[in-house]
């Protein structure tokens, strides 16, 4: 018989979140009540995700994030880092007098059990626990004869802060969505060429995600998402959204990355980037503008559709393990080797093309000297260097 300890310790780590979310748990509870239930691994996570530190007594910790969100601005700078369906979610909850019981809050956010034990490790990634991992809300059983319902609270001095924010919202909604639309109209507006993706299907899309009951927190957030991969569309000469190979929305997420300030990559917000274009592609495809989602969800299923943040790493091999043509055909067999070096050059230009700028070492061999042909088209003459070394070992001849 086999022993695997990560089993066992996968199965006790689901036994112990269940026994936190298994106490009772007092509806009118204050943030410093709140805290002092926690497991400390969980409070140090909350202290990291509010940018503060973890030395010190536990007690200390306990007032540094309590002093951290109930003071008001720093409250708004909590709630503005949360996903926007996490902020959604913390209206949702407010509107029920500051207790959801879970039941009610999976039928509409969906499940609330995908986070583990170990927050320290893994932050918690699902709607409710980023605002669990914010120190916002805290889930228990309620008192309500018997054992009580599960249900998630937020603590009732923080409701007293939250109530002008959450009430504001409605009164500028209107206004958020305008804005949103002023910024589509701005990045289009300054575009040096025709772009692939038109103004009217971002705008189409916009509108009927609102119409669809997505607040402007949401709509602002599809934007910004579309923004960003724009901006690396444009870098690329992929022009049909539906031939945009599976891996390079791998290399699109580490290039939003680098050059995009809003953007930070975790498996969150790769599930909410790609999920927004695919609720856009989804648009597209229903007016017949596009016509494979292939490859797309595909991505979605190697990059993030785990437990972890999985990069495609082997960007370089023109053939995937998986399929007929991991083998390169004979030189006299047609096979289809001419898409799968066509399938490879596209790759290389889509690495060359987050980079900026290049230095090749250049040996005037066969592939360093595609590698500079490639990269000088792609960066252009300029933004790229050839780099040749001479040492003693290169006779007079060669150099």
């Amino acid at each position: 018989m086999t022993f695997d300890p990560n089993n066992l310790i996968d199965r006790q780590a689901v036994n112990w979140v269940r026994e936190q979310e298994e106490k009772p748990i007092n509806p009118n509870l204050t943030l410093a009540q709140g805290l002092k239930r926690l497991p400390v691994h969980w409070l140090n996570a909350i202290c990291r995700r509010l940018g503060l530190g973890i030395a010190g007594k536990r007690a200390e910790r306990e007032k540094a994030v309590a002093e951290f969100l109930l003071f008001e601005g720093r409250l708004r700078q909590a709630i503005r880092s949360l996903p926007p369906k996490s902020r959604e979610a913390l209206v949702f909850i407010m509107s029920e007098d500051g207790v959801s019981r879970l039941s009610q809050f999976k039928k509409k956010f969906g499940p609330v059990d995908e986070d583990g034990w170990f927050w320290e490790d893994e932050p918690p990634a699902s709607i409710l626990g980023q605002l669990r991992v914010s120190g916002l809300a805290f889930v228990g059983r309620v008192p309500n004869g018997g054992r009580g319902l599960p249900a998630a609270v937020i603590p009732r001095d923080l409701r007293a802060r939250l109530a002008p924010w959450v009430s504001s919202l409605a009164s500028s909604a209107d206004e958020a969505i305008n804005e949103v639309f002023q910024d589509v109209a701005s990045f289009y507006a300054v575009l040096d060429r025709e772009p692939y993706v038109r103004r009217d299907w971002v705008e189409g899309y916009l509108r009927e995600k609102r119409a669809g009951g997505a607040g402007p927190v949401e709509v602002s957030a599809a934007w910004e998402d579309l923004y960003a991969f724009m901006l690396y569309q444009k870098r690329t000469e992929w022009s049909d959204l539906s031939k945009i190979p599976y891996w390079a929305y791998s290399i699109g997420l580490e290039w939003i990355e680098d050059h995009y300030l809003n953007f930070r990559l975790n498996l969150r917000s790769a599930r909410r980037l790609l999920g927004h274009l695919l609720e856009f592609y989804r648009y597209l495809r229903a007016r017949g503008l596009i016509s494979d989602l292939g490859q797309l969800e595909r991505a979605i299923k190697e990059v993030c559709g785990g437990k972890r943040l999985r990069l495609i790493n082997r960007l370089l091999f023109a053939f995937d393990d998986d399929e007929d043509e991991s083998v390169p055909p004979a030189s006299g067999d047609a096979g289809g080797s001419g898409d799968a070096l066509d399938g490879a050059l596209d790759r290389l230009k889509s690495i060359l093309s987050g980079l900026g700028s290049a230095v090749v070492a250049f040996s005037a061999g066969v592939d360093s000297a595609l590698l500079l042909r490639v990269a000088a088209g792609v960066l252009g003459p300029s933004r790229v260097l050839a780099v040749t070394g001479v040492s003693e070992t290169y006779p007079e001849t060669e150099r």
